[in-house]
This record gives C-alpha cells, structure tokens and sequence, in this order.
C-alpha cells in the first residue's frame, strides 16, 4: 500500500523515531529509554529537523520518561536540543518545553545554562508566531520548570505579553488557566 511504500523510503533512523512518537515500541522501560537516547545521539540535519526533534520529545511524554531516566546521557539530549533550538518553530518549542515540564518539575535548576538561553532565544524567536494554545503551553511549561516572571529579560516578557494580547480572542478555558499559572 501507498503509506508502507513512504513508510519505507524513510531512513531507518526516522521510522525508528516515528514508531516511538506512535507508542508502536513494546519493550522494557529502560529500552524504551535507550530508544529514546539512541534517537537523540543520531540526530543531525538535514534527514533529522525541528519537527522531528517535537516528535522525539512528544514521544518520551506519552512514553513517561522522566529526567531521572536519562540524566547520566544529558550531555546527549542537551547537544540536541542546542543543535536544533535555533530551527524550531512555534509548534515545535511549545511541544518540546510542554514535554520537558512533564520530565521534571522545575527543570532549568538543572539545564546547562547555555541549553536554557538557546531555548529561551527560540521562545523569543517564535513568540510572535505563537498561536493560542502555543502560547499557553509555553506559559504553564516555563513555569513548571522553575522560571518565574522576574527571570525572563523583559525584551522577551513584551514579546510574551503581546502574544498573550493578540491570542486571548480565542483561547478556550485550559489556555485561559494555563495562562493564568
């Protein structure tokens, strides 16, 4: 059939990361995991991009890994998410900070501290793109991981604010109280 034949041309690498983000790998946690790692360490442009990075991350949260799990190979995630920051779009880094939230509870006290601005310069890159559930996601994400208002360079506070502004219209009522955390 059509999808098996597409399914196919992707490189092995890819499928592998498309089966993880289906939930479609039945194994061991801590395989899982490895997955997960071995995902990362293999992921360079251009037949890995920012979206395929959203997946990756995606994946761990529906797979419940959690910091815990892969904080002996961080270098490993904090090289991936360095490599691509500055490639992500709105949709991707609402995804990836909204996965990462879900791994640690106040999680910048134990990112590298130049992982933590290149993710904060996408944010600040993608803010005017953000949509309504983009920008509520990135909010509540922000926060659960440890970053408080007074932190963020007001430069990037504005561009947050505007977004909020410009996308209250049609936030429903999670936005509204992801927003509001």
């Amino acid at each position: 059939n059509k999808d098996n034949k597409k399914f196919n041309s992707i490189s092995p690498h890819i499928q592998t990361l498309i089966r993880f983000n289906k939930e479609q790998i039945v194994n061991s946690h801590q395989a899982i995991v490895d997955t997960f790692i071995s995902i990362a360490e293999k992921a360079y442009p251009p037949a890995f991009d920012g979206k395929n990075v959203a997946m990756l991350f995606v994946g761990a949260k529906k797979y419940d890994i959690k910091y815990s799990d892969w904080q002996e190979n961080e270098g490993i995630i904090w090289s991936l998410l360095l490599r691509f920051s500055n490639v992500l779009n709105a949709q991707n880094i609402s995804n990836i900070l909204n996965s990462l939230s879900k791994m640690k509870r106040h999680f910048f006290s134990v990112m590298e501290s130049n992982v933590k601005v290149s993710i904060l310069n996408s944010v600040n890159h993608n803010a005017p793109q953000f949509n309504s559930q983009d920008i509520a996601n990135t909010l509540l994400a922000l926060d659960q991981m440890g970053l408080k208002w007074v932190d963020i360079h007001r430069d990037l506070q504005d561009k947050l604010l505007k977004s909020v502004n410009h996308n209250a219209p049609q936030f429903n009522s999670q936005d509204i109280a992801n927003t509001l955390l």
